[in-house]
């Protein structure tokens, strides 16, 4: 929104970076409903991508993985069919299986971050047209932020960024993993990540990282939502920005 505030000025533009971040949805995997995989299933079956990336308005690219195209470990094919599936109807299937009963999903954000805020409101509603009972809770950022890593506020689903991880790889993903959606133990997970670290051979490390990425979202731990970018502005006098 700021940077329409630039249009018509001559003497300022725009810089488009990516890659920057990637937006996640994040699952408390040992809370309430969201414990049960089908229900965190059930979530992301909901999930449609153009729907919240345009209501956000920021700036956005569409990749299923939790790696960029460029990284060796990218699994992109594999990710697709975790992502972006927006089915209600396959996300009733699942909430029957899980024997759903309308109790109330909580869904928390916060407003000192629009696209965070606007991001939950869009998922509530395409969590209703599948039958959830949906309760959106807007908090303060610091708030919604210690409870994310905490697993403290009584929450189920939130939303948040990551930078770190995408950028430098498989390793350093393990800490987020396992902390936001705040998963005790994942068996096939951790000996995923154990042969991740104990091989010095590229290709083992790449067939671990893969079993753990696919877990991760077959497991709706993470829903992902899209690449963000970074837009700066700068005076058009500075030359040779990259």
């Amino acid at each position: 929104d700021l940077a329409k505030r630039l249009d018509g000025n001559a003497e300022l533009t725009t810089l488009k970076t990516f890659p920057y971040c990637q937006q996640y949805f994040v699952i408390h995997a040992t809370n309430g409903l969201t414990a049960n995989p089908l229900i965190r299933q059930a979530i992301r079956e909901v999930v449609n991508v153009d729907d919240i990336t345009g209501a956000t308005g920021i700036l956005s690219q569409r990749n299923p993985s939790l790696l960029y195209p460029a990284s060796p470990y990218y699994a992109g094919e594999m990710a697709t069919t975790f992502y972006d599936q927006k089915s209600p109807a396959k996300a009733k299937e699942l909430l029957k299986q899980a024997g759903y009963n309308g109790e109330k999903l909580i869904l928390q954000t916060n407003s000192n971050y629009p696209y965070m805020r606007d991001s939950i409101l869009v998922l509530s509603e395409q969590l209703k047209e599948a039958g959830v009972n949906a309760d959106v809770q807007v908090i303060d950022w610091m708030s919604n932020s210690n409870n994310l890593q905490r697993g403290t506020g009584n929450w189920n689903v939130s939303t948040t960024s990551f930078c770190s991880p995408p950028l430098l790889g498989p390793q350093q993903w393990k800490s987020t993993i396992y902390t936001f959606p705040h998963i005790d133990k994942d068996p096939p997970m951790d000996a995923a990540f154990d042969r991740l670290y104990k091989s010095v051979d590229q290709q083992a490390r790449k067939i671990a990282w893969f079993d753990i990425e696919k877990r991760v979202l077959d497991q709706g731990y993470l829903i992902k939502v899209a690449d963000t970018g970074s837009l700066r502005g700068y005076n058009t006098r500075v030359q040779g920005l990259k």
